[in-house]
């Protein structure tokens, strides 16, 4: 029954989202078998098919997978299939660091992914989801509209890479563990699952735990097994994976609120016809606009639910959680590739908004 409740909020969210932007979900693109009338030029769209395979990392069900589902459905029903656009949740296709390079290599995909996957090829970008580093969502709106955002953006073009969304809200991330976490010590020799983002790796090395990769379909087994100890994410994305039955603590450290990017290849994205690009983008822009609304809900859901399963929660005080603020603050520095005093240079922009 959540599930359903969930469902339609999510599609109402979307609708409202559409209707701010005057967008019409339904509407489609001249059909590509329509003859041009006599004497008149041929559209150049007309010939023009391309598959764009949009690749997740969370489970089906997960709320963030429904909401770009249906946008890539709208998505092939507005260009009359021109662009058809196929979704793949839960790393089917490979993991986000093998799908970015792909993206990279000019392979038409798609992907939501945080910031930190692009460090390869725009290593301040990175630094865009380090621990800490903002006070709500609302603060990576400001820096999507900065001049030192465009170029960045500039930046990843140049190497193929296209960010059709910067702000995709990833939520508050927390702690699942097989034994209880209130202090930075307490992670001291653990294993902890990464998904291989440059930044996360970093934070839990900061905390002296062992970052181990593995995709997150992998991820209960791997706590079952006692593989990993810890496990970090949005509440909702760790509930759909049913990490509760394996995981019976939840430490609400909100170490990262994710800055997840949209991204595909620039040189594919230059080569989708105006007329169907121009759709692609409302829908990319708009999808993101209504997941980003959903956020906070899918987030008291979730937790609401640990709660009924008996999950232990783990609220720390103010004090508590400057201490792990404290143990990785200089995660900025250590990291060589970044810009001298990227932190302060993120955080100025924000303060001065």
């Amino acid at each position: 029954m959540k599930k359903r409740i969930l469902a339609i909020t999510v599609l109402l969210c979307f609708a409202l989202a559409l209707s701010a932007c005057g967008q019409q979900p339904a509407a489609t693109a001249p059909s590509a078998a329509a003859a041009p009338a006599d004497g008149a030029a041929a559209d150049p769209g007309d010939d023009f098919h391309i598959t764009i395979k949009f690749s997740g990392a969370s489970a089906a069900t997960n709320p963030d997978m429904m909401m770009l589902d249906e946008m890539c459905k709208r998505v092939t029903e507005r260009t009359d299939g021109h662009i058809t656009m196929e979704m793949y949740p839960n790393n089917e296709l490979g993991s986000l660091a093998d799908i970015a390079e792909m993206i990279q290599q000019g392979v038409p995909m798609m992907t939501n992914c945080s910031s930190d996957f692009l460090a390869d090829y725009c290593p301040d970008h990175a630094a865009l989801n380090g621990a800490y580093l903002y006070d709500s969502w609302e603060d990576m709106q400001v820096i999507a509209k900065s001049d030192w955002y465009a170029g960045l953006k500039g930046q990843l073009d140049d190497s193929n890479i296209h960010v059709m969304f910067f702000g995709w809200n990833g939520g508050h991330r927390h702690m699942i563990s097989t034994f209880p976490i209130r202090t930075p010590q307490d992670l001291v020799g653990k294993n902890a699952r990464v998904s291989g983002g440059l930044m996360f790796v970093e934070m839990y090395k900061a905390f002296g735990s062992s970052p181990i990769t593995l995709p997150f379909n992998e991820t209960y087994q791997g706590l079952q097994q006692g593989i990993i100890d810890i496990v970090e994410a949005p509440t909702y994305t760790l509930l759909s994976s049913s990490l509760n039955e394996v995981g019976p603590y939840l430490t609400l450290t909100s170490h990262i609120i994710c800055a997840d990017v949209v991204i595909m290849s620039t040189d594919v994205y230059n080569s989708i016809p105006e007329q169907y690009r121009a759709i692609l983008d409302e829908e990319v822009n708009a999808t993101c606009l209504a997941y980003n609304a959903t956020v906070d809900g899918n987030e008291e859901e979730a937790l609401e639910t640990f709660r009924d399963y008996g999950t232990t929660i783990i609220e720390l005080s103010d004090e508590e959680r400057q201490a792990f603020a404290d143990a990785c603050k200089d995660m900025y520095t250590n990291i060589q590739s970044f810009s001298p005093d990227i932190y302060n240079t993120i955080r100025s922009i924000i303060e001065a908004d």
